[in-house]
């Protein structure tokens, strides 16, 4: 979203195409508290850490579903390197763990600290951190782990040691959105990322743009249609 307040075009834009996709799962980052309000449902968020000045309503992430959220954690080993709120939800009679992340960009330094900190630094310290919890999860559940990487996948620039951790993380999920590009050709650094085998998937990049030429945010977005197996 850009940090774009939820009563500014920008948002109202973006929220009006969601809306029309009548999704079941929404993902917002670099958001505000109440972004989602226009959808009706249940909203979650996370502050996460600023990595510059910023209002009280700001959010790193912002998680949105249809049925009630339960199970709602906020790691604080994570928390402290980025954006990062998790809950269980329910979407078609199926229960979801949905893992909402905003991981820190390569030169991200927490607002006021000297020195800064070196380049992937934080972005490392992030991945070490969610590298841990993970894990500590009930991974039988079926999970969605979802938001800004901050990084193309296939990696295509950066930091290899932290693209090579990253997927490691990843090792029981499947990337859906791996190379995906928008309009522009521009690759997606937005991931949908989920651990169960799936009967039907449609994927689509949504155009950051406006139809006025405008920008609505620096990220196009990422919309998935999926249908899990059924074992």
């Amino acid at each position: 979203m850009e940090r774009h307040a939820p009563l500014s075009w920008q948002s109202k834009s973006l929220l009006s195409e969601i809306s029309d996709l009548a999704p079941d799962i929404v993902c917002l980052t670099e958001a505000h508290e109440g972004s989602t309000s226009s959808l009706g449902g249940h909203e979650i968020s996370a502050a996460g850490i600023p990595w510059s000045p910023h209002s009280e309503t700001e959010r790193k992430v912002v998680l949105w579903s249809r049925s009630q959220w339960g199970d709602v954690q906020c790691p604080e080993d994570i928390a402290a390197f980025g954006g990062v709120i998790s809950g269980e939800t329910e979407a078609n009679g199926i229960r979801y763990r949905v893992i909402g992340l905003c991981i820190p960009y390569a030169s991200a330094s927490p607002l006021g600290q000297h020195p800064k900190r070196r380049m992937w630094e934080q972005h490392k310290d992030f991945l070490n951190a969610l590298s841990l919890y993970i894990p500590s999860l009930d991974l039988s559940v079926p999970t969605i782990t979802l938001g800004d990487f901050n990084r193309t996948i296939p990696s295509s620039w950066g930091s290899k040691s932290a693209y090579a951790y990253l997927i490691e993380i990843l090792t029981d999920f499947a990337v859906l959105t791996a190379g995906l590009a928008d309009e522009q050709g521009k690759r997606s650094v937005d991931h949908i990322c989920v651990n169960f085998d799936y009967s039907k998937l449609e994927i689509a990049s949504l155009w950051r743009g406006a139809e006025n030429g405008k920008k609505r945010s620096d990220h196009s977005g990422v919309f998935i249609n999926i249908l899990p197996a059924v074992k």
